[in-house]
């Protein structure tokens, strides 16, 4: 049977758990079922993130014939570990600038998979923080320097925020234990709101994230609609990390099947999800706009 190893950043009993469902659920769509007509190898990272080149070797060592990796990080250490083996990626921003791929249509290489379109989010999350708070003249953004794409997607932000007219306050944390003051230095400079960027770290530290920041009464627009239904005041994304690994399953069978990462095109988010917590923005005092009302794709009561 053939084997395919798979990668999840967070642990097997939250993030990963839910993410490891919607992959299995994906597979099964594409007609596999583990141990039936394929072995799934199954790896948490336990946002070890300094382990992420042991983790993959030791993925590597199993002998997959294709490996599924998130966020660039991971791919980045997959992509230097192996030139042979086929690489998937679950979720990945701007690859072709980070050089994952050679372009989007044509990857060249050994690997492909889905693109995030982070770099384009980080602007259009500013343009509607602006539609919320009009009068606002700062907002933070809070990112993790350990993400190889981070600095990428920043001066997407910074631009942004420069023809919007507001001041954009830089906030970073690689680690768990770096987030309480963090997010204590954010209630402390007081920005209108606070921009959460797509990271490993946010996502599976979101429910903590999220309480602190209700303590505080700081509203933020999360990058992972996982966020906003955990009570988050409100998620613009392209989807939630369990829908890319679901949609991750259709590379695998297709080069299971024999198709060469380097000849797959990259796949990027057709459309954007807004989903607003109604139920925070009450707690907060938020009047939402009738303008970005009519935009919300889910509102959580």
């Amino acid at each position: 049977m053939p084997r395919v190893a798979v990668l999840f950043l967070g642990n097997p009993e939250d993030t990963g758990k839910v993410n490891l469902a919607a992959f299995v659920e994906g597979m099964r769509a594409q007609g596999y079922v583990d141990g039936r007509n394929v072995v799934l190898d199954v790896n948490f990272a336990r946002s070890q993130f300094d382990r992420l080149p042991e983790i993959i070797a030791g993925m590597l060592a199993a002998k997959p014939d294709v490996i599924v990796v998130p966020r660039s990080p991971a791919i980045l250490a997959a992509k230097k570990a192996t030139s042979t083996v086929p690489i998937v990626m679950a979720i990945a921003a701007d690859p072709v600038e980070q050089g994952l791929v050679a372009s989007l249509a044509r990857p060249g290489g050994n690997v492909t998979g889905l693109a995030s379109l982070t770099e384009v989010l980080a602007a259009k999350q500013l343009e509607l923080l602006r539609e919320v708070f009009p009068t606002a003249s700062r907002f933070g953004y809070l990112m993790s320097p350990a993400d190889t794409s981070a600095q990428m997607i920043w001066i997407k932000a910074e631009q942004a925020a420069k023809r919007l007219g507001v001041t954009l306050m830089r906030f970073e944390a690689s680690r768990r234990d770096e987030l309480d003051a963090v997010l204590a230095s954010v209630a402390k400079q007081q920005p209108a709101a606070l921009v959460i960027a797509q990271d490993a770290l946010f996502n599976i530290n979101r429910k903590m994230i999220v309480q602190s920041l209700a303590r505080t009464r700081m509203p933020a627009l999360h990058s992972y609609s996982e966020a906003a239904i955990d009570g988050g005041f409100l998620s613009y994304t392209a989807g939630s990390i369990a829908e890319f690994y679901r949609a991750s399953a259709r590379f695998v069978h297709r080069i299971l099947k024999g198709a060469k990462p380097a000849d797959l095109p990259v796949e990027q988010p057709v459309r954007f999800e807004v989903i607003v917590n109604l139920k925070t923005a009450k707690a907060l005092g938020i009047v939402i706009p009738q303008s970005v009302l009519l935009r919300v794709d889910r509102a959580i009561e």
